[in-house]
C-alpha cells in the first residue's frame, strides 16, 4: 500500500516542480499552470488506460514476473524522464523561442503517461497477492493523500529549502 502513497507524493512533486521551473522560463504562471495541469491529467488518463491493458494482458497470459518487470521499467522511466526534463527545462531559460511550451507539454506528456501506467499495474499486483477488488477506495485514498502531502512538501519545504534540482532528485529517489 505504501507504493500507492509514494506514487502520489512523487507525481505531484513533479507537477509542482515543472510549474515552478517552467514559470521561471516563461515569466508568467497562468499559461504554465494550465499546460502542466492539463498535460499531467491527460498523461495520467492515457497511462492508466494503456497500463491497465498491458497489465491485463500480462496476467491473462500468465506472465506474472513480466508484470513486476513492467512496473519496475515504468518507475525507472518516470525517474529518468524527471532528470531529462530537469535539464531541458532548465535550458529553456536561456532561450526565448516560441517552441518551448509545446515542447515542454510533449515531454511532460511522455513522463505522465508513464506515471499513469503505474497505478493499474500496482492495483493488478495487489489483486494477484490475494487482495480483494474492494481495496480500490483505500488505494485511491492513499494515492490522493500522497499527492496532497507531495504538493505541500514541494511548496512549503522542499523547493524553498533545497531548490529545484534537489527536489527533483528527491522525487526521482522516491
Amino acid at each position: 500500500y505504501l507504493a500507492f502513497f509514494i506514487s502520489g507524493v512523487s507525481a505531484i512533486l513533479y507537477e509542482v516542480i515543472w510549474i515552478r521551473l517552467l514559470g521561471l522560463s516563461f515569466g508568467g504562471v497562468t499559461m504554465v499552470i494550465a499546460v502542466v495541469t492539463s498535460v499531467f491529467l491527460l498523461g495520467l488518463a492515457i497511462g492508466a488506460g494503456v497500463g491497465g491493458r498491458i497489465a491485463d494482458t500480462l496476467v491473462k497470459t500468465g506472465q506474472l514476473k513480466g508484470l513486476g518487470l513492467w512496473y519496475l521499467g515504468i518507475e525507472l522511466t518516470v525517474a529518468m524522464l524527471g532528470l531529462v526534463n530537469l535539464k531541458i527545462f532548465a535550458d529553456f531559460r536561456l532561450s526565448g523561442d516560441d517552441y518551448r511550451l509545446p515542447v515542454a507539454g510533449a515531454l511532460l506528456l511522455i513522463q505522465t503517461i508513464a506515471a499513469g501506467a503505474t497505478y493499474p499495474v500496482m492495483y493488478k499486483m495487489l489483486l494477484l497477492l490475494g487482495k480483494s477488488w474492494n481495496v480500490t477506495g483505500l488505494i485511491a485514498f492513499l494515492n490522493t493523500l500522497g499527492g496532497a502531502i507531495g504538493a505541500f512538501l514541494a511548496a512549503f519545504f522542499l523547493l524553498s529549502n533545497f531548490g529545484i534540482h534537489q527536489t527533483v532528485f528527491f522525487a526521482v529517489g522516491l
